[in-house]
């Protein structure tokens, strides 16, 4: 919107001017907003599909070894005949079979390379 006004006195000319720039304002704040909203879309996702493998590959074998440390501080030699260790072992196996990841590959992890 332009909007104009001229005065006039004798000697001298006088025009003053009103520019408005809403209508572009507006589009560029909802072209800001939807891209905002697209970021926090694909961050989402990026998140939620990074969190499953770092669980798997990374958290839970360390927490297992630190179970496993646990165990050998308790009774370092009679470590392999208890209960605790049974059930410890039992957990492997299903882990290994809720995991989208195959035995050979959890296997090959350096975690699990440090527990053996």
């Amino acid at each position: 919107t332009v909007r104009q006004a001229v005065s006039s006195n004798n000697t001298t000319r006088v025009t003053t001017g009103c520019f408005s720039y809403r209508n572009e304002r507006r589009a560029q704040s909802l072209v800001e907003l939807l891209s905002t909203i697209f970021m926090m879309i694909i961050w989402f996702f990026g998140v939620t599909a990074f969190a499953g493998p770092v669980m798997t590959l990374v958290v839970i074998p360390i927490e297992r070894m630190v179970k496993l440390l646990g165990m050998l501080m308790v009774d370092p030699l009679g470590y392999q005949s208890t209960s605790r260790y049974k059930k410890f072992v039992a957990e492997e196996d299903k882990i290994s079979k809720n995991s989208q990841w195959t035995k050979d590959v959890l296997k090959g992890m350096e975690t699990s390379f440090l527990m053996s």
